[in-house]
């Protein structure tokens, strides 16, 4: 995908460690155990219902985690935004023509009793007329610069 003049930069979100997944999956069964005594049905009925049910669950969690965000720079023609999910899936892609981009800079906010800065870019939007501000590399909470 890269050109000889472009540049990318990558973030990317730390992997889980294998003892945290172990973790899940045995609290998941305690969780199966109680239920079944609970409402007083046999285990394998919890398996075959509630399982799946749990597993469809984190399937959408997963496809909606975003582990990686890229952004590209194409000198002469503009910049892409890639953000990728846990499933490796391209969820959001957004190239923005150079001559529409304003300015680059670092943005503060406020978030919950913390000032967080971000890189944030500014281009000028055709179709609202107006300018338009995008927040870069904000999806990801706990990063790993590469």
């Amino acid at each position: 995908m890269n050109s000889l003049n472009s540049k990318e930069f990558n973030v990317h979100k730390k992997q889980l460690p294998i003892g945290f997944v172990l973790t899940m999956v045995g609290t998941l069964f305690t969780l199966l155990d109680i239920f079944s005594r609970i409402f007083e049905v046999d285990m394998s009925f919890c398996i075959i219902i509630v399982f799946p049910v749990i597993l469809i669950l984190g399937y959408i969690k997963l496809k909606k985690t975003v582990v990686k965000e890229s952004l590209t720079i194409f000198p002469t023609l503009g910049i892409q935004l890639t953000s990728t999910t846990a499933l490796g899936s391209n969820s959001f892609i957004q190239f923005i023509p150079m001559h529409l981009i304003k300015t680059v800079f670092i943005n503060e906010t406020i978030r919950r009793q913390n000032v967080v800065s971000y890189l944030a870019l500014m281009f000028h939007a055709p179709d609202s007329n107006g300018q338009r501000f995008i927040p870069l590399f904000t999806v990801i909470k706990f990063l790993q610069f590469q």
